[in-house]
């Protein structure tokens, strides 16, 4: 499947946005852009193929691979493991995107129930995803 998360408002403490999988929409909160810093910034604008990651942390989700995330420097478990995961504020993320089910004050609310969703969609096998993050923001 492939999904489009498309940036909507970006400021120095929050990116916002909505992922677009099919015929649903999510909201999503990353962390604002701060020159592609590990930890510390929204992943870059490009094309990602979304790979299943199920790690101790952050249990049956996906992480991004692609031109700014490599297969291995996913495998060194350093700021390009970005994975989508549960969390409500572009703080409680280092580099990664937390989708939820609306947006609310710079954050997203009932980001489980959208997680949750998104396995849904999106089910949990080799059936390969890709996402590809724009910006089409708001004046």
């Amino acid at each position: 499947m492939r999904l489009t998360l498309t940036r909507i408002e970006m400021t120095d403490e929050y990116t916002l946005g909505l992922l677009h999988l099919g015929r649903y929409s999510l909201a999503t909160v990353e962390q604002p852009w701060n020159d592609n810093v590990p930890f510390k910034s929204c992943v870059p604008v490009g094309f990602y193929h979304l790979a299943p990651h199920d790690g101790t942390k952050y249990r049956k989700t996906w992480a991004l691979v692609g031109e700014h995330v490599s297969a291995q420097e996913e495998m060194n478990v350093a700021r390009y493991t970005c994975v989508l995961h549960v969390a409500n504020a572009a703080t409680e993320v280092q580099g990664c995107i937390a989708p939820g089910m609306s947006h609310k004050a710079g954050a997203v609310v009932y980001s489980r129930p959208a997680m949750d969703a998104l396995r849904g969609v999106l089910g949990w096998s080799d059936q390969p995803h890709y996402l590809t993050i724009r910006e089409e923001l708001r004046e």
